[in-house]
């Protein structure tokens, strides 16, 4: 049975193969590579709100079980708080009147998640440095579709001043093409925060 990790894992996997494609293939100029970075960061980030989506409403109706583990020395698990409902029943009342909802920054998640999941859980399990690593992708992720004052003093804060970059590369593209550790880019390393931090809600 296909779950919303394996699906974000599978996509996020292709996503993975096509950055790799492109930065071992023929040379391209350093402005098509920025374009490829971008584009696949932007879907990349999509698929995780999808996922996010898919998590929430069907723990939410309980037609996704988070199984039990020990979290601060006991024992948790997910509870629905509306007994029964359909997950066509929980959608319609989380979106009320919305076309769409808005999870991220993550805080928006968690607090949806609270009047449907008992005490917010496993949502409430973002926090720390996995909602720091969260911040960083939505302030680089909105860098990109946005371009605006506020997105880019957001992405100056929260990544560039902790992160040594040379001048050409202070802006989206240049960050995420940059070297994390080693020959890991910083593409790689997001990626692998959202896949971090989606096994921590599954």
């Amino acid at each position: 049975m296909t779950t919303p990790l394996k699906r974000l894992t599978f996509a996020l996997r292709q996503i993975e193969q096509s950055r790799k494609m492109v930065a071992s293939g023929p040379d391209l100029k350093r402005r098509d590579l920025d374009f490829v970075y971008q584009g696949l960061f932007l879907f990349a980030v999509k698929k995780f709100e999808a996922f996010l989506e898919e998590q929430l409403i069907g723990l939410s109706a309980g037609t996704i079980k988070w199984p039990p583990r020990r979290v601060d020395g006991k024992m948790q698990k997910a509870k629905p708080v509306l007994e029964g409902a359909s997950e066509a029943t929980v959608r319609d009342i989380m979106y009320g009147t919305n076309d769409y909802l808005k999870l991220l920054p993550i805080d928006h998640c968690i607090e949806l998640a609270e009047p449907f999941l008992r005490d917010g859980f496993p949502f409430s399990l973002i926090k720390g440095e996995d909602k720091a690593r969260l911040t960083r992708c939505l302030a680089v992720r909105n860098l990109i579709a946005h371009e605006s004052s506020a997105a880019r003093r957001k992405f100056e804060k929260v990544v560039l001043a902790r992160t040594q970059l040379p001048t050409y590369r202070r802006n989206a593209a240049g960050y995420l093409r940059a070297n994390f550790a080693g020959s890991q880019t910083y593409f790689e390393h997001e990626l692998s925060a959202l896949l971090h931090i989606a096994r921590t809600l599954s």
